[in-house]
């Protein structure tokens, strides 16, 4: 996970139990983690729900109406993308393609951890899964970090990045 242990050791989050633990089975295992600012958690996971909301209704509309006009996109399949501009036919295209598969997508429960970034916004580190009419069964989670920017208009998305792992 990149930077968690930065964000541990800055006091943004609390943990229950030290940061690292090894499970019998020798796999590291992350410690619950715990919002430090509980409101900023809750309104990151609402738009969260909500964008997710609209990405299962196929509403590209909504999805590119909160990002930011110079968001950048780095994603493990398609690469890079480096604006709204660029972004938007993108969403929209995508949409067409999957429209008869009834493609739904969502943050894994328990997974989504929110970090404020003082005079810009918040960081948020989460699993996505998806599934569609031709694979009913979840796919592996990918990793999904997304940058939100507090703007005038609201929360927006700056940067996302999204890989399996």
């Amino acid at each position: 996970m990149i930077g968690i242990s930065i964000f541990n050791s800055c006091n943004h989050g609390k943990i229950e139990s030290p940061p690292i633990s090894k499970t019998d089975s020798n796999k590291l295992m992350m410690a619950k983690y715990i919002p430090a600012n509980q409101n900023l958690y809750d309104t990151i996971n609402f738009l969260d729900k909500f964008l997710w909301e609209a990405y299962n209704k196929g509403n590209d509309s909504i999805i590119v109406s909160y990002v930011t006009e110079d968001f950048k996109l780095f994603h493990d399949e398609i690469g890079t993308v480096f604006s709204k501009k660029k972004f938007a036919p993108l969403v929209s295209n995508y949409f067409k393609k999957i429209k008869n598969l009834n493609f739904k997508g969502e943050t894994v429960d328990g997974t989504n951890e929110v970090y404020e970034i003082p005079n810009y916004g918040a960081i948020q580190f989460s699993y996505q899964r998806f599934r569609d009419n031709e694979n009913p069964e979840w796919t592996a989670p990918a990793r999904m970090i997304t940058v939100w920017k507090k703007t005038s208009e609201g929360w927006r998305q700056s940067q996302q990045f999204s890989f399996h792992e």
